[in-house]
């Protein structure tokens, strides 16, 4: 099952649809990358196993990073204008939340924030699904600041590029994990200048897995075509680097404490 796809959680839960997605997606974050290292090796002809099994599909899949927004009910999983528009009514909530207490608001305002949040927080909902049940004013503002700063942040990266920024953003990754783990390039088996080596057909099955959309090989000829100096580039290689090194580091410590 990818990301795509949205099967409702069985059980007692008594929560709104949007909640119930945001839920769903996180419980399927383990799945994701346990298909993605597979998949991953599959194709490198080698295995991820031990403390760093996952730093490479994590690279792919982290729902947490403040570079590209992924929206939960969007059927391709991105959109510049969502994320605009979405930015437009958190700062709204903000404004509101400022000028007084929450409970001192009119009672369309409260259910707007309390109805709305959800989904706006996408992956961030486990950090602010308290304040949402809390309706207390400084913890809501508190997570609306939160979810504003990250999708900021997420606006800044996307500045220059066109078309879907998670996806080109997964096909650099991708580049950058055939670089650092494999003896291939992602020019490997290509034909004819077309993108159909391992490359390509590896970012179709992680395209899939992720829940994109876009058309894989417009989006593998984009990345194989970067300069090495590319900053996205170095920065994503420089992560599979030192994920290791701080894995190692967090267990040494846990040793020592």
């Amino acid at each position: 099952m990818s990301w795509g796809e949205h099967s409702k959680p069985s059980g007692g839960l008594s929560l709104g649809s949007d909640e119930q997605d945001v839920m769903h997606f996180m419980l399927k974050l383990h799945q994701v990358l346990d298909d993605t290292t597979k998949a991953l090796g599959r194709h490198l002809g080698r295995s991820f196993q031990g403390d760093v099994q996952y730093v490479p599909a994590a690279l792919i899949f982290n729902p947490l990073v403040s570079d590209h927004a992924l929206w939960i009910n969007l059927g391709k999983g991105y959109g510049k204008t969502k994320t605009k528009d979405s930015l437009d009514l958190l700062k709204r909530f903000e404004l509101w939340l400022r000028s007084c207490e929450f409970q001192e608001l009119s009672n369309s305002r409260q259910k707007k924030i309390i109805t709305r949040l959800p989904a706006l927080s996408g992956p961030l909902f486990y950090f602010v699904s308290d304040a949402i049940r809390s309706k207390e004013t400084g913890q809501l503002l508190s997570a609306v600041q939160l979810i504003i700063e990250h999708l900021e942040q997420c606006v800044a990266s996307e500045i220059g590029r066109r078309g879907d920024y998670r996806a080109f953003r997964t096909a650099v990754a991708l580049r950058a994990i055939f670089e650092t783990y494999g003896d291939l390039s992602a020019r490997s088996g290509d034909k004819h200048g077309a993108p159909t080596g391992p490359f390509c057909k590896c970012l179709e099955e992680i395209f899939e897995i992720g829940g994109i959309t876009a058309g894989f090989r417009h989006y593998a000829t984009e990345a194989r075509d970067l300069p090495a100096s590319d900053p996205l580039l170095i920065r994503f290689k420089r992560e599979l680097i030192d994920g290791p090194a701080r894995v190692a580091a967090q267990k040494r410590s846990s040793f020592t404490a």
